[in-house]
């Protein structure tokens, strides 16, 4: 009588929570505690050998206590169905996930839960193994957390910008490629490939940040080693991977801008993993409840008024068609829609083509939505285009490393360029030292008024 086939592996993959997230002003948390819901529901009924999370689990690197309480229950919610491996996103401190929450993870026992908050050579914790059926059979999850272009591009030296960082993502790769080969049995392992990086011919959903979804900085799935499934996280539209590599981007968690909630915009799900002993997997897209709906509406007071029995409770975003000028129109709103939640209210005067500033705010990029705000709100600027590059160019350098000669700091009020500086240099603790160290360099250097600047006789 010959043994029976093993069984398939299970695995679930989930991303992208953003924790602390806001709609405008508005809070997210009950929605999110309505995803998390869903996702621990389909985790009890799917019943995986092991979930895998592929980063931002935070919207911000100093998330607050109740976002990361929230955090803690999910998770410890988790590991009581199956081990949980974490890795780190572009929106997290990777390094208090590496150094605080891994020793808080221990907690829940041996394996139970893991934190990679940086990248990890294979053989000193990169891969993380999880034991299944007894030890007979294990998951190896190759963890690759996001790599900012300044941990491989060398901005100091011409030539090694965009080429440092494909240098250095291949020998990430030729790394777990040569581990896995000297130690992977094909017979009893599944390789799991958990990253958080933005691969070229992805499609973004729009809500990601801007600045880490250059093409000079994307990496390529033929690069990656054979692997049963790679599970990637970065880009918040839920897609397959490009190329012939079996994996998925599980998506964000919920719709974070309101044109991720339109009819077009795909559904909010986790993948659900099975991995035969032979043969391909089985990817299942299990859909997670959203909680509250985000709503755009548009026409005169009295037609958006028409829909407030049925939007009850959900995030709003309208534009309202006014003859002219008018007054408190976001009260106005407000009282035709006493139970939704307003986010944004705009005119649009009837029979003009106006560009709504929701569009805009969606369409264009940072130095064009500066400019246009200092064309409106006048402030110690001369030239709006201009110094709408140097901001620019501060926010590049600041989460890159970069260096930069800011020859237009003239153009900037030395108490604004202050707290800007400031700003990025509060919220960059996922960076190296080195590169804070730049930024700090920068404060300096931006801090000085030009009366201060300027030598004598010049």
């Amino acid at each position: 009588m010959s043994p029976s086939r093993p069984r398939a592996l299970r695995l679930v993959h989930t991303s992208d929570w953003h924790l602390g997230i806001e709609l405008g002003t508005q809070s997210r948390r009950a929605d999110h505690e309505a995803a998390i819901e869903s996702v621990v529901d389909h985790c009890l009924e799917f019943q995986p050998d092991a979930i895998v999370h592929t980063g931002d689990l935070f919207d911000h690197a100093r998330p607050g206590a109740d976002d990361q309480a929230l955090a803690v229950d999910a998770l410890r919610r988790l590991v009581e169905v199956a081990p949980v491996v974490v890795v780190g996103g572009n929106h997290d401190n990777n390094v208090m996930l590496d150094r605080a929450w891994s020793m808080l993870a221990g907690l829940s026992g041996p394996g139970r839960l893991t934190f990679r908050g940086l990248l990890h050579r294979p053989e000193a914790g990169g891969i993380v193994p999880i034991p299944v059926d007894d030890g007979a059979r294990r998951f190896l999850v190759c963890t690759v957390p996001f790599v900012t272009p300044h941990s491989f591009a060398r901005f100091d030296r011409p030539g090694e910008t965009t080429g440092g960082f494909t240098a250095g993502i291949k020998r990430v790769h030729d790394a777990y490629g040569e581990w896995l080969e000297q130690n992977a049995d094909a017979a009893t392992d599944k390789v799991i490939w958990a990253a958080h990086l933005l691969v070229s011919g992805a499609r973004p959903a729009g809500s990601e940040r801007k600045v880490d979804l250059g093409d000079d900085y994307a990496t390529s799935t033929t690069q990656i080693p054979p692997v049963s499934y790679a599970a990637f996280g970065h880009i918040h539209r839920a897609q397959e991977l490009p190329g012939t590599i079996t994996g998925r981007y599980a998506g964000g968690m919920l719709p974070f801008r309101f044109d991720e909630s339109r009819e077009d915009a795909p559904e909010k799900t986790i993948v659900l993993v099975e991995l035969p002993a032979t043969g391909s997997p089985k990817l299942t897209l299990a859909p997670i409840s959203t909680g509250r709906q985000l709503v755009e509406l548009t026409g005169t007071v009295d037609e958006i008024k028409r829909h407030a029995q049925e939007i009850a409770g959900c995030f709003v975003r309208a534009r309202v068609v006014v003859e002219g000028p008018v007054t408190a129109l976001r009260s106005q709103v407000a009282d035709a829609l006493p139970g939704a939640i307003i986010v944004d209210v705009w005119p649009e005067v009837a029979g003009a083509e106006v560009k709504s500033r929701a569009t805009r705010a969606e369409r264009t990029g940072l130095d064009e939505m500066l400019e246009q705000w200092l064309i409106e709100n006048p402030v110690a600027s001369v030239d709006p285009q201009r110094t709408a590059r140097t901001v620019r160019t501060m926010v590049e350098a600041a989460t890159s490393g970069r260096r930069v000669g800011l020859e237009e700091e003239s153009l900037l009020d030395r108490d604004i360029a202050e707290e800007l500086i400031r700003e990025l240099t509060q919220t960059m603790d996922w960076v190296d030292p080195e590169a804070e160290a730049l930024a700090v360099e920068m404060l300096a250097s931006v801090s000085v008024s030009p009366e201060d600047d300027a030598e004598p006789g010049s």
